[in-house]
C-alpha cells in the first residue's frame, strides 16, 4: 500500500513538473516571438527546444503508469507575459525557472532508483538554472536601458522627435532654452511650429515610448 501511494505522489509531483515545464515554453515562444535582437530571439528559441524535450520525456514517463496525462498548463505563464515592462517580465520568468529547478531537486532527491528518471531531473534542473542565469542578467542590461533619461546641456525641456529632416516643419517640436533665472523665454530665442495654410500652428507631439520587447 505503501508502495502505491510513493507511485501516486510521484505522479502528481512529475505532473505539476509538468505543467510548469509547458507553462516554461508558452513564455518562451512568446518572448522570442517578441524580440528584436537575433542573439536574444535564439537564445529564447534554444531554451523553448530544451523544454520540449523535457515536457516530451515527461509525458512519456507518465504514461508508463498507463493514466491518463494532464492536458493542463500552469496559470504562471499569465502571470508572466502580463507584466508592464518587459525586464520585470524577464525576472518574472527566471522566477519561474527556478522554481521549476527546485521542483526538479525535490524529486531527485526522493528518488533511490529509477536512474533514467533522476537523469532527466538532473539535466531539467541544470537546463533551468542556466535559463535564470539568462533571464536575470538580461533583466538588468535590458533595465539599465529603460531608465537612461536624456539631458541636454542649458536645455529646459526637449519634445523629442525622429530624424528632424524626415519631418515637415509644421509638424517638428517646439525646443525651448531656459534662461539662467528659470523664466521662460520669448521673442527670438523661442522656436514655433510653422503655421500650416489655415494660419493655426500645429503641433504634434512625437515622443514615442521606445519598445520594450514585447
Amino acid at each position: 500500500m505503501a508502495g502505491e501511494q510513493e507511485l501516486q505522489e510521484l505522479d502528481e509531483a512529475l505532473t505539476a513538473l509538468l505543467e510548469a515545464e509547458r507553462a516554461s515554453v508558452e513564455v518562451e515562444v512568446a518572448l522570442a516571438s517578441a524580440a528584436s535582437e537575433y542573439q536574444e530571439r535564439a537564445a529564447f528559441t534554444a531554451m523553448g527546444a530544451e523544454d520540449i524535450e523535457a515536457c516530451c520525456a515527461l509525458r512519456e514517463r507518465l504514461q508508463r503508469d498507463e493514466d491518463e496525462v494532464s492536458h493542463y498548463i500552469s496559470r504562471v505563464v499569465f502571470d508572466i507575459l502580463e507584466c508592464e515592462h518587459y525586464d520585470d517580465r524577464l525576472r518574472a520568468f527566471a522566477l519561474h525557472q527556478r522554481e521549476i529547478g527546485r521542483r526538479a531537486t525535490e524529486i531527485f532527491q526522493a528518488l533511490d532508483s529509477e536512474s533514467g528518471l533522476r537523469r532527466l531531473l538532473h539535466e531539467i534542473v541544470e537546463a533551468h538554472v542556466r535559463h535564470a542565469l539568462w533571464a536575470e542578467q538580461r533583466a538588468e542590461e535590458f533595465a539599465e536601458t529603460r531608465l537612461l533619461e536624456f539631458k541636454g546641456a542649458g536645455l529646459g525641456w526637449v519634445k523629442m522627435t525622429p530624424n528632424l529632416a524626415l519631418v515637415p516643419a509644421s509638424q517638428r517640436a517646439v525646443v525651448a532654452h531656459r534662461s539662467p533665472s528659470g523664466a521662460q523665454p520669448s521673442g527670438p530665442a523661442e522656436f514655433a511650429p510653422k503655421p500650416n495654410a489655415t494660419g493655426q500652428g500645429s503641433e504634434t507631439p512625437m515622443s514615442d515610448e521606445t519598445q520594450d520587447n514585447g
